[in-house]
């Protein structure tokens, strides 16, 4: 008799610990009672907390908000912005029909990267714009961030390119 006085108590436990986890109280209490305390608690132990699923629920539909955020971008906008970077000069003609070709293909679009040629050296030097204080690589009349024009500080610490 005191066996089972003693089983139902350890049920009883499992069932109270069980009842803030998904598996919940009633649950695990008659999987204690019909099958053992300890198969009961290991089942219990398994399973997750309510408070980590309703966060790892609200995490994920974060997620799927900032995705759908994402993907919401105007092709029209993002030719504009395009367009006005060529006239400003900030990009070639090359790298602007490529950019407008990702852009029309859904392809993502990479950051544009400053020219780098000299018409008459091998070699490009990096810039430090005076206002941004954002470095860039020589050939672009225009800092290509904040579209100024910088007297040529060269960066000491730049890597001279071939």
């Amino acid at each position: 008799m005191e066996i089972f006085f003693g089983w139902f108590i350890f049920s009883i436990i499992v069932g109270l610990l069980g009842s803030s986890k998904s598996i919940g109280g009633i649950a695990s209490f008659f999987i204690s009672i019909f099958l053992s305390p300890l198969i009961g608690l290991i089942v219990v132990i398994v399973s997750k907390n309510k408070d980590t699923i309703k966060f790892e629920k609200q995490t994920l539909l974060n997620q799927q908000k900032q995705l759908n955020a994402v993907k919401k971008v105007s092709i029209p906008d993002e030719l504009l912005k395009l367009s006005k970077l060529k006239e400003d000069g900030s990009i070639t003609e090359e790298e602007y029909n490529q950019l407008k070709g990702n852009i029309l293909s859904g392809s993502p679009v990479s950051k544009v990267k400053p020219t780098e040629e000299i018409s008459n050296d091998k070699f490009s030097a990096e810039i430090i714009c005076t206002e941004c204080k954002k470095s860039y690589y020589v050939g672009n009349s225009k800092c290509p961030y904040c579209k100024t024009v910088n007297a040529n500080k060269v960066n000491p610490y730049s890597k001279v390119k071939n």
